[in-house]
């Protein structure tokens, strides 16, 4: 299979201008203690992790799902490129006298070798590259979990969004501050695309995104090509996966 390679992956997600500041502002409202501990609750459940269980979060943003986990008392490691991001999650876990390594970094190239009992990517933040890229983020996952351990994605399924009906706008608003979502959607890279622009305190700032997303089986594909010996499907709650479900979480076991 020839692998469909997109531009540059700068040109795809503009991390810097999406999670910052304003992110928070945004966001903050809706990703709530009680949605960070529900969503807490299933990584810990899908994951099987126990205290003592030694975890990464890609991608872990500002440290909501990973220091709700050091709580419970797993061994905790969160990587993001975002420093502005991992100094709010450092501030968090300082506060609350939780020891979790925060670590700056790329995930398509982890250090850590046969050192995790599980790894959990949330929120989609897998899919930001290209195709080659996605794969390569797989396989420094595989290379960092112990043998038995388990990886997993959660994101946007793909088959809801589309059901959803494309273009659409989304408005978030906060008081008199305002973010504006352009989302289509690349039928051909099976790409979103989303032209974000902010309003807040009368200044106006944009960002541009793009993620690819993939049906349940082209991930559980990829991950058995990686090495994973198997992929299995749950929903927003960890039920089992339909096509109905507005997100789809997937598990492998190396």
């Amino acid at each position: 299979m020839t692998e469909r390679t997109a531009s540059n992956s700068s040109d795809l997600f503009d991390c810097e201008a999406v999670f910052c500041d304003d992110y928070l502002h945004f966001y903050g409202p809706h990703l709530s203690p009680e949605f960070n501990l529900q969503q807490a609750d299933v990584v810990w459940r899908l994951l099987s992790i126990s205290a003592d269980c030694k975890v990464l979060d890609l991608g872990c943003g500002h440290g909501r799902i990973a220091n709700e986990l050091a709580r419970r008392g797993a061994r905790m490691s969160g990587l993001d490129s975002s420093p502005f991001f991992l100094n709010v999650a450092r501030e968090a876990a300082r506060r609350e006298e939780l020891t979790v390594d925060y670590v700056e970094g790329d995930m398509r190239e982890l250090s850590w070798r046969h050192e995790f009992d599980a790894i959990y990517c949330w929120y989609t933040t897998y899919g930001y590259f290209s195709d080659t890229e996605n794969i390569e983020v797989l396989r420094q996952c595989f290379n960092a979990l112990k043998p038995g351990g388990r990886l997993l994605i959660e994101q946007a399924n793909r088959n809801a969004l589309l059901r959803r009906g494309l273009p659409f706008t989304e408005v978030t608003s906060r008081g008199d501050d305002m973010m504006i979502d352009e989302v289509d959607y690349d039928v051909f890279e099976d790409r979103t695309r989303t032209r974000r622009s902010m309003v807040r305190q009368g200044k106006v700032s944009r960002a541009n995104f793009s993620i690819r997303l993939y049906s349940y089986a082209e991930l559980a594909a990829r991950m058995v090509r990686v090495g994973f010996s198997s992929a299995e499907g749950f929903g927003r709650g960890g039920q089992p996966f339909t096509t109905y479900d507005p997100r789809l979480i997937l598990v492998a076991r190396k």
